[in-house]
C-alpha cells in the first residue's frame, strides 16, 4: 500500500511541475500557479505545499498522508505568451478540482490540453500590422507614417521569430531589432516619406515592450511574492533599457543631429 501511495504522490508531483512549465511559459503569473498547484494538491491529500519560481526554473514540495517528503523541479524556457492556450490549461485545473480524475491520466489530459491549433503566421502579422497601425494613428501619425510602421513591424516580426527560434535572450532580440527601427525611421524622415519620426519610434517601441511581464511582476509584488515580484519586474526594467539602448545606438550611427529629429 506504501509503494501505491508513494507511485500515485510522484504522479501527481511530475504532473504538477509540467503543469507549472507550461502556465509559466504561456504567460500566468506566479500566484494563479501557486493556487492552482495547492488546490489539485488538496484534491490528492497532499499537504505542506510549498512552490518556489526562481526565474527559469520551478520547484514544487509536499508531503502525503504519512509524512513523506517529496520533490520536483523542472526547467522553465524563456516566458512567452499564449493566452488562450492559458485559458485551456486553467480551465484544465477547474476540471481536475471538480472530478478528481485519477491520477494515471493527468498526464494525458494535460497532453491533450496543450494540442491547441496555433494561428498561422501570417494571420499573426495581419494582426500586429493591424494593432500597430491603430495605435500609430493614436499618437498622431500620418498615411506615410503608417506606411513605414507597417514596415518595421513586419520586420520586427521576423526578427523576434528569428532570435526566439534560436533560443537568444530577449535583451539582444530588443537592441538588435529597436537599432533597425531607428535606422528605417531615420532614413525614411530624411528622404521625406515619414514626417512623425516619433510617432513611427514609440509605435514600434509598443510592440517589444512587455506588457503582460510588466503587470505580472507588479501583481506579485502586490500579492506577497516580493521576490519573484522583483526580480520579474528586473527582467522587465532590463528589456525597457535595451529598447531605449538600441535606438541610441542608431541615432549615434547617424550622427548627433539624428536626435534632433525626435
Amino acid at each position: 500500500m506504501s509503494n501505491k501511495t508513494n507511485n500515485r504522490t510522484e504522479t501527481v508531483l511530475n504532473f504538477l511541475v509540467c503543469l507549472c512549465r507550461e502556465m509559466l511559459e504561456n504567460g500566468a503569473n506566479l500566484e494563479r500557479v501557486n493556487i492552482s498547484v495547492r488546490r489539485i494538491c488538496r484534491c490528492y491529500r497532499l499537504k505542506a505545499v510549498s512552490v518556489f519560481y526562481g526565474g527559469s526554473v520551478i520547484s514544487i514540495g509536499v508531503t502525503d498522508e504519512k509524512e513523506n517528503y517529496y520533490s520536483r523541479q523542472e526547467s522553465v524556457p524563456n516566458t512567452g505568451i499564449h493566452l488562450y492556450k492559458l485559458g485551456k490549461l486553467n480551465l484544465l485545473v477547474h476540471e481536475i478540482i471538480n472530478k478528481n480524475p485519477k491520477p494515471d491520466t493527468l498526464m494525458d489530459m494535460l497532453y491533450e490540453t496543450l494540442m491547441v491549433k496555433s494561428y498561422s503566421n501570417s494571420i499573426q502579422l495581419l494582426g500586429y500590422i493591424v494593432a500597430m497601425i491603430s495605435l500609430g494613428r493614436i499618437f498622431g501619425g500620418s498615411w506615410t507614417d503608417l506606411l513605414v510602421i507597417s514596415f518595421n513591424t513586419v520586420v520586427l516580426y521576423f526578427i523576434t521569430m528569428f532570435f526566439s527560434r534560436a533560443k537568444l535572450n530577449r535583451i539582444i532580440s530588443n537592441v538588435v531589432a529597436m537599432m533597425f527601427c531607428g535606422f528605417s525611421a531615420i532614413i525614411f524622415t530624411r528622404v521625406g516619406i515619414a514626417k512623425n519620426i516619433s510617432a513611427i519610434i514609440i509605435t514600434n517601441a509598443f510592440y517589444l515592450i512587455p506588457g503582460i511581464p510588466m503587470v505580472n511582476a507588479v501583481r506579485n509584488i502586490f500579492c506577497g511574492n516580493e521576490m519573484n515580484g522583483i526580480i520579474e519586474m528586473v527582467k522587465v526594467l532590463l528589456e525597457v533599457i535595451t529598447i531605449v539602448a538600441g535606438l541610441y545606438i542608431a541615432s549615434l550611427l547617424f550622427g548627433a543631429d539624428a536626435l534632433s529629429l525626435f
